[in-house]
């Protein structure tokens, strides 16, 4: 891929490898025709770096190494870039502990056969959730969007899950958010929920269950709830022990109970009002998120403005890891790497062998 020069120079020692899924006709052939033989080959430490697959899915793979995956991101803005879609299941074993990913689509579940620690995902698309029967010690999960369930065994050491969007899958019923044996240390910040579109949502569409579940003794901070009854004893289960600073809740035509529910404590938070978001589900048929028309930024006068504890907005626009890269972009899930977005050949195109070609490239890093 072509931010391969500049990634190695900064990786210092370790190997970045290319994939490409064997896609005909495809301006950048790979070093390995699948990620699963990149992996055969990577040491620990390495990185793949793996072209964009659409209208082909990248097949599943089992990460057996500590490594670093980079896709081009879930809709990447330049044009030579298709967005990396992996849509067979991707098991995590305990060897891949450390591992970090990027830039990814999943279209399957991700599992695991041991219990894991330090796993980063950052700027990834979940687009069937996400699955973890085993513990998972310091995991860091940031700028992504997740659609369906997510269930996530934590342990008693810092989880961070901030800055992320999740969306609710109304015709099954909606999402669950599952973080079983929470501690102290867990924080859940700065991530916006949305479970309806149009505020059309009925109290039937939701099944029990429906958003935080076995959660506890979590840090739960300057979030959006929007059209998800997440604050009723019967959608609460085991949830207790929480604190709940500076989040926001609304269900269009539905006054929902305050938050901290019984049993969970904390301040400043504002119920029942309308986060105002700039656009938000342009298209009243498609439950998805439209990245390039919906904007779940908070307009002007939005109770999110400088609300969070921080200062900054409530959602997953505020905080430390904002999911919009920039004021002026639309959601884009591109990794923070360096990437080249133009190539001039500025000698003769037709030379003699062995003779020098020169070539100015400009490269952008997105932050």
């Amino acid at each position: 891929m072509t931010s391969v020069a500049i990634l190695a120079a900064l990786n210092g020692s370790a190997t970045v490898r290319t994939v490409n899924a064997g896609i005909s006709g495809y301006p950048n052939p790979g070093q390995y025709n699948s990620i699963s033989a990149a992996i055969t080959a990577a040491s620990a430490g390495d990185t793949l770096m793996i072209a964009g697959s659409t209208p082909y899915d990248v097949a599943g793979f089992t990460v057996s190494k500590q490594l670093v995956f980079i896709g081009a991101g879930y809709n990447p803005q330049n044009s030579d870039h298709l967005t990396t879609i992996v849509s067979g299941t991707v098991t995590l074993n305990a060897s891949s502990t450390g591992s970090v990913f990027m830039g990814l689509v999943f279209s399957s579940q991700l599992t695991s056969t041991a219990n894991l620690s330090n796993i980063t995902f950052k700027r990834c698309y979940f687009g069937n959730g996400m699955y973890n029967g085993y513990t998972m010690a310091n995991l860091l999960m940031t700028e992504c969007v997740v659609y369906g369930q997510f269930q996530m065994n934590t342990t008693t050491t810092t989880t961070n899950i901030k800055n992320n969007v999740f969306i609710g899958d109304i015709g099954a019923g909606a999402y669950k958010l599952y973080i079983g044996n929470g501690a102290a240390t867990d924080t859940i910040d700065h991530n916006t929920f949305i479970n309806g579109k149009n505020g059309s949502v009925t109290g039937s569409t939701f099944a029990t269950g429906s958003g935080f579940m076995r959660c506890n003794s979590a840090i739960i901070t300057n979030n959006i709830f929007y059209n998800l009854p997440v604050f009723s004893a019967t959608i609460l289960p085991s949830c207790t022990g929480n604190y709940f600073n500076n989040n926001i809740c609304f269900r269009s035509g539905t006054t929902l109970s305050t938050m901290p529910q019984t049993g969970n404590f904390g301040s400043g938070n504002i119920n029942n009002t309308d986060p105002q978001f700039t656009t938000i589900f342009s298209s009243a048929t498609n439950v998805y998120l439209d990245f390039n028309a919906d904007n779940i930024r908070p307009a002007t006068g939005s109770p999110c403005l400088s609300a969070a504890t921080d200062g900054t907005s409530i959602g997953a626009t505020g905080g430390r890891y904002p999911v919009y890269l920039s004021t002026n972009t639309v959601l884009t899930g591109e990794p923070p790497v360096p990437s080249v977005r133009s190539i001039n050949i500025t000698s003769s195109t037709v030379v003699a062998p062995g003779t020098p070609v020169n070539v100015t490239v400009r490269a952008k890093k997105i932050n």
